[in-house]
């Protein structure tokens, strides 16, 4: 089993905004705004397993002196929440 946290990719955002609603349980799809691939991509962070999506965050650090970082939205897919993959992305 191979999980990697890495940059967003463009198939990753588009694979987001498909599940997003599901994995939230409601209308969230809005939130998943192109920026976070097209602009902030390189700071943004999925999870893998496999080659499957199963988490992300969307955010940034902006450069402040202390670093201030802002999450905007987080996703872990229902089946793999409580196993770590939010402490994974952030390693």
């Amino acid at each position: 089993m191979l999980v990697e946290a890495r940059p967003v990719t463009k198939a990753d955002f588009d694979t987001i905004v498909e599940v997003v609603d599901s994995w939230w349980g409601g209308a969230t799809r809005n939130l998943v705004h192109p920026i976070y691939f097209y602009e902030l991509g390189a700071m943004s962070r999925v999870v893998v397993e496999d080659e499957t999506l199963v988490g992300f965050v969307f955010g940034f650090l902006a450069p402040h002196a202390p670093p201030v970082g802002y999450v905007h939205i987080v996703g872990v897919h229902p089946d793999y929440r409580r196993r770590g993959v939010g402490k994974f992305a952030h390693d």
